[in-house]
């Protein structure tokens, strides 16, 4: 009865600390869009390319204060767009050039996005 005790707590003891490391170690990821997506890679500054599109893309939704701004190419063409306004408070978008498509991020997402340094 021992044995059993002791087996049952032993593989008790090992799940929880599997999740543990899981937990600890999973990329971070939120919502958007419908998608589960991982916010863990780096904010980058875009290319020249990546400028030209993503201020059309800026201009053509009349998102005015947005002086300078970085990029976090989350997948498939899509992009989190970090702008810094005058105020130097960022702002966050959900940015498809592809699809020509650019749309505020709500409140609760922003509070999980580490602006950009």
């Amino acid at each position: 009865m021992k044995i059993i005790k002791y087996l049952i707590i032993s593989i008790l003891s090992i799940l929880v600390v599997f999740f543990i490391i899981v937990e600890l170690f999973a990329p971070k990821t939120i919502m958007i869009a419908c998608e589960n997506v991982s916010i863990e890679k780096p904010w980058k500054k875009p290319t020249e390319v990546e400028t030209k599109t993503f201020k059309n893309l800026i201009t053509s939704f009349n998102i005015a204060d947005c002086e300078n701004f970085y990029v976090k190419d989350v997948e498939n063409g899509n992009y989190i767009l970090a702008c810094s306004k005058e105020d130097k408070k960022w702002d966050f978008y959900w940015a498809t050039p592809k699809r020509n498509d650019l749309m505020g991020l709500s409140d609760e997402i922003k509070a999980e996005i580490t602006p950009p340094e």
